[in-house]
Formats: structure tokens, sequence, C-alpha cells
């Protein structure tokens, strides 16, 4: 992901097969900044996601078993240090997660849980889960970007027996 300011943000796994970490660094134009393990945890820490704001702001969510639940954690950096690690799914099952962040400071995110795909926005603190799809079929791989006024859209893909596959909007 690319900040309004020039810098490039990645997030990455590493630590196989046991004890699977996500990692962050950053490239200023110059110079890669240190590697940080974000995840810091006993579980499995897997599929990271990472979006930055105009102003620099860092947001990065990933799937997490640590608690015995496969739950999206979150953290962003403020531009001096990193947020504590938010759970922002309690309980069940939560997969593959998507991070965008808007112009007005609004986080973004989706994943997939056992009825399709949920979207929540963040500010500030959590707020009330969205379900973009229900009923019968598949659904996964959540990806999306805001738009110049702050609108979310959302892509994902989709099975179902009665009109094969495809993807939604």
């Amino acid at each position: 992901a690319a900040d309004g300011v020039g810098n490039v943000h990645v997030v990455w796994t590493g630590g196989f097969p046991q004890n699977e970490e996500v990692f962050y660094r950053a490239w200023n134009g110059s110079a890669w900044s240190p590697i940080v393990n974000l995840s810091q945890n006993s579980g499995r820490s897997r599929v990271p996601a990472v979006a930055a704001d105009a102003k620099g702001k860092v947001h990065v969510v990933w799937q997490d078993d640590t608690n015995g639940a496969i739950e999206i954690l979150y953290r962003f950096w403020n531009g001096s240090e990193w947020s504590k690690t938010l759970n922002i799914t309690v309980g069940g099952m939560a997969l593959f997660p998507a991070v965008a962040a808007d112009s007005k400071g609004m986080v973004h995110v989706a994943w997939v849980d056992e009825t399709g795909i949920v979207y929540r926005r963040l500010f500030g603190s959590v707020t009330q889960d969205t379900r973009l799809s229900i009923g019968s079929g598949d659904s996964w791989d959540p990806s999306f970007a805001t738009d110049a006024d702050g609108n979310p859209h959302i892509v994902w893909r989709f099975k179902t027996t009665e009109t094969g596959s495809g993807i939604l909007h």
C-alpha cells in the first residue's frame, strides 16, 4: 500500500509452519525500515492486508487462531508507534480480511465468515457489522478500495449452484 507522503508499506507472513507471524516493513524511497513483528503471539497469524491513508497512517488486519477461533485482528501505525492489537471479531470463524482507508480517516474492513462477506467500518471504536452476502453459495476473497468521497467499493468472488461463479460489487 502507498500512502500520501510517498512511502510504500508491505506485510507478509513468516515462521512456518507452527507459529506463523505477520511482519511489516516500509520503503521511504531510499531505504527499508526495520522489520516489525505485528502479531507476536503463539497462534497462527495469516493472510495479512495493509492500507495507508493520505496522512501516512497505516492499517493492518490479519486472521489469527491464538484464542482458539479464527478471528480478525487489527493494528495501526499512528506515525510514531503501533497501536495495541484489537480483535475486531469475537469467536466464530473469520477469514481472508481486506482493509481500506478513506480520505475522512475511516478504516473499512471486510472478511468471510460462516454466512458470507461481512463489512465493518472502524472510526474510533468498532461499529456495526453489515452482511454483504447471504444465502446459498460460497463467497470469498473480499477486496476493496475507497473513492475520493470516502465511499468503499467492495468486490468478492462467489459461487452458487444456480448461477455458477462470478464477481460481485
